[in-house]
C-alpha cells in the first residue's frame, strides 16, 4: 500500500480496495462498504492491519490527509498522499524492527470501542523539552551545520565549535547514533537498509567536519549524510526526564509520555488526556520515535519484568 500511497482516488476507501486486486495471501481482506463511514471503514482496515502482521507497526504509518478529521488518533489516513520520497525512507527506516516481543495475552491490544484501542506494555519516560528548530531540506550545508552544533548542544550539554581542540567535535557515539537513527543506506545497486556500525558513526562525525568547512550544496550527498537527512527531516529532537533523548513528531510537546507497548516495533509518544471510571488512562497517540536508551530488545526484555499496565487510545 506504501508504494502507491502517492496516487490520486476519487473516493478516500478505495486507496485500499484499489489493493484487492494486489492481494494474494491466503489471508482475508475485510469487506468493501461504501456505505459505511470513512472513518469507520478505515478503522477496520487499522484493526485488521494489527491482527493480520503480529505487530503494532501500522500505528507508525503516521499518515494524516484530508480525512484526517473523525479518525482516532491510532488510525492511520489510508487515502493520505504524502511525497513519495517519504514512503520510500520510511518504509526502510530498520529501527522500526528493533525488537520483538510477544504478548502475555496471546494479542498486544483489545478493541474497547470504536475510536478506542486498548494496548499493553510499560510507559518508560516522559519528554522534559524538545530542541527549539528541526532541520530542512531548504538549509544550506552552513546553515545545516549551525543547526547540527544547536542539536549537539542541546543533547550533550557541550559546544563543538571548531575552535574546540579537533577531533573532539561530535564525539558522543550516542548521539551520533541517533543522528543515524539505527540505519544506513547500502551502496547501490542495492536498495534495502542495513544496520548503522560504530564505522558508520566515525565516518558519518567526519562527514559532518567536512561539511562545516564547506558551502557546497554537494555537502549533503554522500551516503551517510543522505541517511541522516532522511531520518531528522521533518523532526524533532527531545529530552526525557531521565536524561536520554531522541527524535519524534514535530508535533511533541513536554510531558508527552513514552511508551514501549507488547508486540511494538518502535518506542511511541501519547500524550495523556484523562482517566477513566476503571482507573485506565486515557492518551492520544501523537506517532513514534527514536528514543536511544529503548531500541534495544534487552533492554525492553528486562523492563517488562512485572511492570504491564494499560494505556487506552482514543
Amino acid at each position: 500500500m506504501l508504494s502507491f500511497q502517492h496516487l490520486d482516488v476519487t473516493l478516500p476507501v478505495d486507496k485500499f480496495n484499489g489493493y484487492r486486486g494486489l492481494h494474494t495471501a491466503k489471508t482475508v481482506l475485510p469487506p468493501p462498504s461504501y456505505s459505511s463511514p470513512v472513518a469507520e471503514v478505515f478503522e477496520e482496515i487499522a484493526l485488521w492491519l494489527l491482527a493480520e502482521t503480529g505487530s503494532l507497526m501500522p500505528l507508525a504509518l503516521d499518515l494524516h490527509g484530508q480525512s484526517r478529521a473523525g479518525l482516532a488518533s491510532w488510525v492511520p489516513d489510508f487515502s493520505a498522499k504524502p511525497p513519495i520520497e517519504q514512503n520510500y525512507w520510511r518504509s526502510r527506516l530498520s529501527f522500526f524492527a528493533t525488537y520483538a516481543l510477544p504478548p502475555v495475552l496471546g494479542r498486544a491490544f483489545e478493541r474497547r470501542l470504536p475510536g478506542q484501542l486498548c494496548l499493553y506494555g510499560i510507559e518508560v519516560d516522559r519528554i522534559s523539552s524538545i530542541a527549539a528548530h528541526a532541520f530542512s531540506s531548504t538549509k544550506a550545508a552552513k546553515d545545516h551545520m549551525t543547526h547540527l552544533e544547536e542539536w549537539f548542544t542541546f543533547a550533550t550539554g557541550r559546544c563543538c565549535r571548531s575552535s574546540e581542540s579537533h577531533g573532539r567535535q561530535f564525539d558522543d557515539d550516542v548521539f551520533c547514533a541517533t543522528m543515524l537513527a539505527g540505519c544506513v543506506k547500502d551502496l547501490p545497486p542495492a536498495s534495502s537498509a542495513r544496520l548503522a556500525s560504530a564505522e558508520d558513526y566515525v565516518q558519518w562525525q567526519h562527514d559532518v567536519q567536512t561539511m562545516q568547512h564547506s558551502t557546497a550544496a554537494g555537502s549533503f550527498h554522500s551516503l551517510l549524510m543522505e541517511s541522516h537527512m532522511a531520518a531528522v527531516l521533518g523532526r524533532a529532537l527531545f529530552k526525557t526526564k531521565r536524561g536520554t533523548f531522541g527524535i519524534g513528531p514535530l508535533s511533541i510537546r513536554p510531558g508527552d509520555c513514552l511508551w514501549i507497548f507488547e508486540g511494538g516495533n518502535a518506542p511511541f509518544i501519547t500524550r495523556q488526556e484523562s482517566t477513566s471510571l476503571s482507573g485506565e488512562k486515557q492518551y492520544t497517540l501523537v506517532g513514534h520515535c527514536y528514543h536511544h536508551t529503548s531500541m534495544s530488545s534487552a533492554h525492553i526484555s528486562s523492563n517488562f519484568d512485572g511492570q504491564r499496565c494499560a494505556c487506552l487510545l482514543i
